[in-house]
């Protein structure tokens, strides 16, 4: 019956709905899993491609589609994915503190379970890579899909206009021709109302239903390109769940059913998403004109126009209804912080089953937050003395008040993360934090014009600083998420070697820093203590390249030593050159991952220069021409490397070695000129010599294959004498793809006779039946009965039994006395005994505890039990 106030069906502390889920594997074992569940709106959405009631509203016009609520009998639901073939026994514990608590009687259900390959994504062996469950590295290989890419703008340099053909890629054949100027532009969207001049309400703010529709086929253009991958925002105006309300979703639930089905249309397609959980937009003033949904509406948008202002929104929840002052606040109080675990919790509980998410990103550029640019006036906030103030940045707080900002970031992700693995008991996925630019540690606290101020001082290690943001040390954080967004000279130099030092290009990524002199820099790859993503990349300048940057980026990003390839902001309004992506998925899969497990070992990037005496450009440069960027191992009895060479004259970014960093090309670039691409020129081995450094002495062979077929166009053999340098002489680069030649060919070189062997036998088995329980390291399950105690015992480091049990279980224990105490929890997750352990062997009494499942943990070890009375 109605209630007076209403229950918040999206607060758990009003209706708290779990679920305990069992397993008992067919290859033997048994696991138990908590998991929520979530309030659930049904949605149909209406186009000119989908109108079965045939709605008289809805016209070939996109801007008459539109969404409808379907009801439903089932306003609940849990979603949960098996990873082993096995039985499973369901229990439903609804629990609403008003009323009382109601178990539903337990249910069955088998699962079953085909390619490990479709496994949630793990860390390799080595920490550095991603992989599937049969120890396959998975290397995603896509680009940012959000925002204009599937929204409705023009393409890039087009301006508004209403003719199709010169907006869209696709022109009359696009699903956003026809839609009305101000849904074209993210930070323009302004109130709507439909065809009979009803207000949409929250929908009026965001995408109209055409560019989800257009999603659609860009998902199906991305999957037909080659692409395995992609990373989407859940941003204001798509996809976010709480924006106007505060722990209030009802009026979001189209853009979670939009959700839903982004989720499922890349499980149709086999693409991989990186699940971005909060746009930093939401937590900073009027970034980019994006004045309706930011922080707060205290100020005006500079350059927004009409636009500008509150027009009907209110800024993010959490400041208009907590009062917080800065989005500091938001990462620092209290009440923030837990109604933000409420909305994880609903995330999790909603999107968590998908294997098709292979990471969770916390919030993107944290680093960027609170920046701005607005009109301020009659008032004095520069402190010059007068009170005429306009255009005045807020720099980010990360930088500008990096004495509390800091330490909050890192301690906010450690408590979300932690949140997410330890009470939500969720683990099947990898957590990351994203950061942009100079991070996480550069700042100009003297105001001098530089990023490299330290309280501590400029030579000693910047890791002992106290304003250190340490979310890279997190064991809570799994992987670093990076969007590199630098002007083209040297970039990949730079990245390839991960010269993560203490410049301007990075501001030092991490600690783990040597000192050399005075200063402090990363060296060597093997510094890095976890997975790095490019999250973003793209270049700030020379943007009229057209495509050759994206291209580098994607050719170059897969042999850079990170676990993935940039997922680029370039190229986001046309598909045209996406191909690249198929060409470098094709190779890693088909000639590398099939051939070596880059998951175990080392495996150090590298980058080299061709060696010219030419005069190439009009200032006297001796210009290198050719580069490659490349992976190796570091065996020296079995070197192997791929990698990928490359002309540089083709690539606009790195042409002369100059790039856009001439101030020429800069000139004109903000001027709005064309930028000449002069001295576009075949180079090959007569005229660039390009070797591979420090080799062991060995003859190698080395095979070149073309990155459209991916046929072997050559086979060499190549020696590396007592200089150490591999000559790479068999390579022909045109520009323009003429006569068959590319710009770039994959290559692969071994010692000769070695070959790229298959995967060896423990790399490719399928790895054993991992259990999830409670956060706790699958690996360190244990389920033994009496009879197998012994040969087990050999093997593990803490063994429980018997089990099931009566009322005693033993424990015996390696670990003694490191740790000295253990807890029993129940399938709820509450601690239901917990006590010292003075022995190697210990009996604990069980006789107070009812029938049913537990979890003993002690030390390293979480072990499932059942006592059976």
């Amino acid at each position: 019956p109605p209630l007076t106030p209403a229950l918040n069906p999206f607060d758990p502390e009003q209706i708290d709905l779990n679920a305990i889920i069992d397993g008992y594997p067919n290859s033997g074992g048994f696991f138990i899993q908590p998991i929520n569940g979530f309030f659930y709106r049904e949605y149909e959405r209406l186009t000119v491609f989908h109108n079965p009631n045939n709605n008289g509203d809805v016209t070939d016009d996109p801007d008459t589609w539109k969404w409808d609520d379907i009801m439903t009998p089932y306003r609940f639901r849990f979603r949960w994915s098996s990873t082993v073939e096995a039985m499973h026994s369901v229990r439903i514990i609804l629990n609403v503190p008003s009323m009382g608590t109601w178990e539903m009687a337990p249910f069955e259900f088998q699962s079953y379970w085909g390619d490990p390959r479709n496994s949630f994504v793990s860390v390799s062996n080595n920490g550095h890579f991603f992989k599937t469950d049969d120890g396959h590295v998975y290397m995603p290989i896509g680009l940012n899909i959000n925002e204009a890419t599937f929204g409705c703008n023009c393409m890039e340099d087009i301006g508004d206009t209403d003719v199709c053909e010169d907006c869209y890629e696709w022109g009359l054949n696009d699903p956003c021709c026809g839609i009305r100027s101000n849904k074209r532009h993210r930070a323009g969207i302004s109130p709507e109302f439909d065809i009979n001049g009803n207000s949409l309400g929250v929908q009026g703010y965001t995408l109209d239903p055409a560019a989800y529709v257009k999603l659609e086929r860009i998902l199906e253009t991305l999957k037909n390109k080659g692409g395995n991958a992609l990373r989407t925002l859940i941003d204001p105006t798509q996809f976010d769940i709480e924006f106007e309300k505060l722990n209030n979703y009802l009026e979001r639930q189209y853009q979670a059913w939009e959700l839903d089905n982004l989720v499922s249309k890349c499980e149709e397609l086999d693409l991989r998403i990186e699940f971005n959980m909060l746009i930093h937009y939401a937590i900073t003033y009027h970034p980019g004109g994006y004045d309706k949904f930011d922080w707060d509406f205290s100020q005006n948008c500079d350059g927004c126009g009409d636009e500008s202002g509150n027009n009907g929104t209110h800024g993010y929840c959490y400041w208009n209804e907590l009062g917080l002052d800065s989005p500091l606040e938001f990462l620092t109080d209290p009440i923030a912080r837990e109604n933000y675990k409420k909305k994880l919790r609903y995330m999790i509980a909603r999107w968590g089953y998908s294997k098709n998410i292979f990471l969770f990103e916390l919030v993107s550029e944290i680093n960027n937050i609170g920046v701005a640019e607005i009109n301020e006036e009659n008032i004095d906030l520069n402190g010059d003395g007068d009170s005429d103030d306009l255009k005045v940045k807020f720099p980010s707080l990360y930088n500008s008040n990096a004495q509390e900002t800091r330490p909050a970031v890192w301690i906010w992700h450690n408590e979300m993360a932690t949140y997410i693995k330890d009470e939500l008991h969720h683990t099947r996925h990898l957590i990351s934090a994203d950061y942009a630019g100079p991070a996480p540690m550069g700042t100009d606290l003297n105001a001098d014009g530089d990023n490299d101020d330290y309280d501590i001082g400029e030579s000693e290690s910047p890791c002992m600083s106290g304003f250190y943001d340490r979310s890279w040390h997190l064991p809570s954080i799994d992987v670093m998420s990076y969007s590199n967004y630098s002007d083209g000279f040297n970039r990949w130099e730079k990245m390839a070697n991960h010269d993560y030092s203490h410049t301007d290009q990075t501001g030092g990524l991490i600690c783990g820093w040597t000192a050399i002199g005075d200063d402090y820099v990363v060296i060597g790859y093997q510094n890095i203590p976890k997975p790095v993503v490019f999250a973003e990349t793209g270049y700030t300048y020379c943007l009229n390249d057209d495509y050759t940057g994206f291209v580098k980026d994607i050719i170059a990003g897969v042999m850079s030593g990170h676990a993935s390839s940039g997922m680029s902001w370039d190229e986001w309004s046309s598909t045209e050159h996406w191909d690249a992506l198929g060409h470098a998925n094709h190779f890693m899969e088909e000639k590398v991952f099939n051939s070596v497990d880059i998951g175990s070992g080392e495996w150090v990037p590298g980058y080299s220069l061709s060696e010219s005496d030419d005069e190439f450009n009009e200032n006297g440069h001796d210009d290198e021409r050719a580069e490659v960027v490349y992976l190796r191992n570091t065996s020296q009895d079995h070197p192997k490397i791929f990698g990928v060479i490359m002309n540089r004259t083709w690539n606009f970014y790195t042409m002369g070695g100059n790039s856009c960093h001439t101030q020429e090309m800069q000139d004109a670039y903000f001027a709005g000129d064309k930028v000449s691409l002069d001295n576009v020129v075949e180079v090959g081995w007569g005229n660039e010599k390009l070797f591979i450094r420090d080799m062991p002495i060995h003859q190698y062979t080395i095979r070149y294959y073309h990155p459209v077929s991916g046929q072997e166009v050559n086979d060499v053999n190549r020696n590396a004498g007592i200089t150490g340098r591999l000559g790479l002489e068999d390579y022909p680069l045109m520009h323009d793809g003429s006569n068959g030649h590319y710009p770039y060919y994959f290559f692969l070189a071994f010692k000769e006779g070695e070959e790229f062997e298959g995967m060896t036998e423990e790399s490719s088995l399928i790895e054993s039946v991992k259990i999830n329980t409670h956060g706790h390291s699958e690996e360190n399950v244990t389920f033994v009965d009496d009879a197998h105690f012994e040969e087990l015992r050999k093997n593990s480091k803490t063994i429980l039994y018997p089990n099931p049990a009566n009322s005693a279980i033993q424990i015996s224990t390696l670990e003694f006395p490191q740790y000295s105490k253990f807890v029993i929890r129940d399938v709820t997750g509450r601690i239901v005994l917990s006590d010292a352990m003075n022995d190697n062997s210990h009996n604990i009494n069980i006789s107070a505890l009812c029938s049913g499942s537990y979890l003993f943990e002690y030390a390293n070890s979480a072990i499932p039990f059942l006592i059976a009375k």
